[in-house]
């Protein structure tokens, strides 16, 4: 912190600290100052939420809930997350919409491209499956995995795991 005071993680991981030894007045004041110096950073807001529930503050802890919300809604790990979990859940419609609105928030997340294309497959849409092998392909020609998905696609569709 002394090198760089405005580097908001070390502020949010001095939090923790004081959370664990029973000073959270001051874990708070950390948190605080965590997000107000970055904004965009999940971890701080997660752990403010955290105490406030912890403590018993249910309005205070709704406002950071909220605000929780709408990070996720502009973090395409969130969706990928999302997305993962309806796959492996046999919901492909909904791994799709997911992991297309993940996909709308990035550019280059070979991952989505990657779980995309088991959704679509799994949901029987083998065009758009393929399409996204294409997009794999075009990242990363020389990723054996990538090649290893798309002999796997020529197979049942329920014999693709998620991993």
């Amino acid at each position: 912190m002394t090198a760089d005071p405005r580097f908001a993680p070390a502020y949010s991981n001095l939090a923790q600290i004081y959370s664990r030894h029973g000073l959270d007045k001051a874990a708070e004041g950390m948190l605080n100052y965590a997000i107000a110096l970055n904004e965009t950073a999940d971890a701080p807001l997660r752990t403010l939420y955290k105490l406030l529930v912890e403590q018993g503050r249910a309005a205070e802890a709704a406002i950071v809930a909220a605000k929780l919300r709408r990070h996720d809604d502009d973090d395409p790990y969130y969706w990928v997350g999302i997305g993962l979990d309806h796959l492996k859940q046999n919901r492909f419609g909904k791994a799709i919409d997911a992991l297309e609105r993940a996909e709308q928030l990035t550019t280059g997340f070979e991952e989505i491209h990657r779980y995309l294309a088991i959704a679509y497959w799994r949901n029987g849409q083998k065009k758009l499956a393929d399409k996204e092998l294409a997009t794999l392909f075009a990242m990363r020609s020389d990723d054996p995995t990538v090649k290893a998905l798309s002999r796997k696609l020529d197979r049942s569709p329920r014999e693709i795991s998620v991993q």
